[in-house]
């Protein structure tokens, strides 16, 4: 009788979960500028701003959307989070590209297929990251 519906915590997490990869982004999206406006290659950049990006949401999620935190290492779950994440990064591209190459008319319309990919990527890496903090999907 005591026990929490987990359809109850569900949204709140998920927002939370949201809200989190928003200030993710911003972190990746502004190191990627700085360094890019500091001379530093968009490629190389990227490479720096993405595990940034990795480790403060990591961090963030860790403290405000995943309260009960399985039985680990912080250096384990911040393993297992990166490669969820990373996973994550590569089904959005994944997703992105197969929808402009067969949906010719979304290439007029960018937005659209990264609006997608990115609804996709998000529900991925939400479930893996509960996977990963509390060990279970329910």
């Amino acid at each position: 009788m005591g026990r929490k519906s987990p359809i109850g915590r569900g949204p709140v997490q998920g927002l939370r979960f949201a809200a989190v990869g928003a200030v993710g982004f911003g972190v990746d999206g502004g190191l990627l500028f700085a360094l890019h406006r500091a001379g530093i290659d968009a490629v190389h950049a990227r490479g720096i701003s993405f595990p940034a990006a990795v480790l403060v949401t990591f961090c963030l999620n860790r403290t405000l959307t995943f309260k009960r935190v399985r039985h680990q290492t912080h250096a384990a779950l911040l393993a297992r989070y990166s490669v969820v994440q990373v996973l994550g990064a590569l089904a959005n591209i994944a997703i992105y590209l197969a929808l402009v190459e067969w949906l010719p008319g979304w290439r007029e319309v960018p937005l659209l297929p990264l609006g997608v990919a990115a609804l996709f990527s998000w529900a991925l890496t939400y479930l893996g990251s509960r996977r990963v903090f509390e060990g279970r999907l329910n």
